[in-house]
């Protein structure tokens, strides 16, 4: 004689196993104790239900994709060299150490720092800034 299923797991496997079988529900409910919604989950395959398709939600950069992808008619490239890396702790403290004529030639200094604010939020200029000098080693290829 077989052991009583011990586990939600085993009562529903041998529910299934006595209905295929040949069982009927009233006799699988009687021979197992088990009530009418127990028996008929148990007979409801675990993957018979279709799930539905989960909801493609966009990434925040999607409406910059077209521009992100777009590649200027020249299609140029550049061979540079990183001279220098420089750490500082905000944005002020990179202009006054950098100024701004190397950082942005065709803007005063707080148009600079409020581009930048703008791109960058607070939280982001906690993390420290970086100031990246590069020589052009390469001039531009089609």
């Amino acid at each position: 004689m077989a052991r009583a299923p011990t586990s939600g797991v085993d009562l529903y496997a041998a529910i299934r196993r006595d209905a295929k079988a040949g069982l009927s529900r009233r006799a699988l409910q009687r021979k197992h104790g088990a009530g009418y919604r127990t028996v008929a989950a148990a007979l409801e395959w675990a993957w018979s239900k279709q799930l539905k398709p989960p909801t493609r939600r966009g990434a925040r950069l999607d409406r910059y994709r077209g521009v992100m992808t777009a590649r200027p008619a020249s299609s140029q490239s550049v061979l540079t060299r990183v001279k220098r890396v420089s750490r500082y702790t905000s944005f002020e403290e990179t202009l006054d150490a950098e100024g701004p004529a190397n950082v942005n030639p065709d803007s005063p200094r707080e148009q600079q720092l409020a581009n930048i604010r703008r791109i960058y939020g607070p939280e982001k200029e906690v993390l420290g800034v970086l100031a990246i000098e590069m020589e052009l080693l390469q001039p531009a290829t089609a």
